[in-house]
């Protein structure tokens, strides 16, 4: 019969008389998932280990009794680690075709910020070749119940124009034996790409889609992630990549404006100290028909609040601006004077200023509610995310505010931040 398994190399078996047994840990029948461990065992009954399976134990010997069988199924491979080695007294081992007992190292894929292990490997060497020793392993810590595992990275360029079609591809996934990967990408528009399957195989696996970025009066920065999932288990997805970031700059057919159904995503290439400049050369502007300067605006400080919300929440500072003149007229509103709440949040219609939350300062109303817009408005998972307009201003004015000109309003401030800052 033909031999299927690859070699490693030649096997080694290490097997030794014992006329009493020392002390160790008892391992019963079919107690194959108690593999791999640490120290001294003892074997009891008949212990399977699946045919293609690496297991073993880290620093310890392993003891076979009188009645005891270590099966080992085909091609799989019981590793002890060098200076360790099986003890027998009447038991015995069958091996398979293809099986081995081998002398060397256990090791798993696993991190310290992983809250499971996965795939047992054999190495000849103790640095593993980057894993890690199922010996530096936390007692306890579960092997993971999906076959997914996904370190993911996103490739592509760095820079790009709007509404052209640009190319990114993922890497980082793998779903076990006879298990396809599929991938899909969040743009960072607000847009996601359908899943898709992988090409190549397994480790060399990697997904790959295009994408044209929407049109903007300005360069605007945005974060591309990724996220894998196995084609046989689509309920089990991993969690979204690190983020590939993308400066897309306005192509020439790009209009200059912002509109209701643009993007509140991608972060605009604006400055804390450009946002500010606005209002400080805006002069006169008006809260309840009555004029104020809008240098006086405590809204004309706080750029850098609104840069940093950026960051966080890849929103683009110049709507996080925009919002707050609308909601606070300017900052001179009563619920923006006294509770420095910017964004009129919780300021039902019923009682706007007794509701009305209040904040500790106006850059601490921009970091809470950037991030809750964020949460609650402009992802799909939100709980007023709107799935017919997306992460729009169309599709916020259908939850946040009962005036129906609300999302064209901030619209029109956005265009003129956005002009300002360009004409500079």
């Amino acid at each position: 019969m033909r031999n299927t398994c690859r070699s490693r190399g030649r096997p080694i078996l290490f097997i030794a008389i014992l006329l009493v047994l020392q002390s160790a840990t008892a391992l019963t029948a079919h107690a194959v998932d108690l593999f791999p461990l640490v120290g001294d065992q003892t074997l009891h009954g008949v212990v399977e280990i699946a045919p293609g399976v690496t297991t073993g134990i880290e620093g310890g010997n392993l003891y076979i009794p009188s009645g005891a069988v270590l099966h080992l199924g085909a091609c799989s491979v019981f590793v002890l680690n060098p200076g360790y080695s099986i003890f027998m007294t009447g038991g015995k081992i069958i091996l398979d075709p293809g099986a081995s007992i081998r002398k060397g190292y256990l090791c798993v894929d696993w991190a310290p910020e992983d809250s499971c292990w996965r795939d047992v490997t054999f190495s000849s060497t103790a640095s593993c070749c980057g894993g890690t020793r199922w010996e530096d392993v936390p007692p306890g810590m579960p092997k993971c119940t999906t076959t997914l595992y996904a370190r993911l990275h996103v490739f592509g360029p760095f820079t790009g124009e709007s509404l052209s079609a640009l190319r990114f591809s993922a890497r980082g996934a793998s779903c076990g034996r006879g298990t396809s990967v599929e991938y899909r990408f969040e743009w960072g528009d607000g847009a996601f790409s359908d899943w898709l399957p992988a090409h190549l195989l397994e480790p060399l696996a990697f997904g790959t889609d295009s994408h044209e970025f929407p049109a903007s009066p300005i360069t605007t920065i945005y974060t591309v992630r990724a996220q894998a999932r196995c084609a046989s288990d689509s309920a089990d997805s991993s969690d979204w990549s690190r983020g590939h970031e993308v400066t897309v700059l306005p192509s020439p057919e790009a209009p200059n404006e912002y509109s209701v159904d643009s993007p509140l995503l991608g972060r605009a290439d604006v400055t804390a100290e450009q946002l500010n400049s606005f209002f400080l050369n805006r002069g006169t502007v008006y809260y309840d028909e009555k004029p104020h300067r809008a240098e006086d605006s405590p809204l004309a400080s706080l750029g850098e609040a609104w840069i940093a919300a950026a960051n966080e929440t890849d929103i683009n500072p110049i709507y996080l601006a925009a919002h707050a003149i609308v909601e606070s007229g300017w900052g001179f509103s009563p619920i923006a004077q006294s509770k420095y709440n910017i964004y009129g949040y919780r300021a039902f219609d019923i009682a706007p200023y007794r509701e009305a939350e209040a904040f500790d300062s106006y850059a601490d109303c921009v970091t809470r509610c950037s991030a809750w817009i964020s949460r609650d408005y402009l992802s799909p998972n939100g709980t007023y995310f709107s799935e017919r307009n997306g992460a729009t201003l169309r599709g916020m004015n259908e939850n946040y505010a009962t005036d129906v000109r609300w999302g064209e309003t901030i619209a029109d401030v956005m265009t003129q931040i956005v002009r300002y800052v360009l004409a500079q």
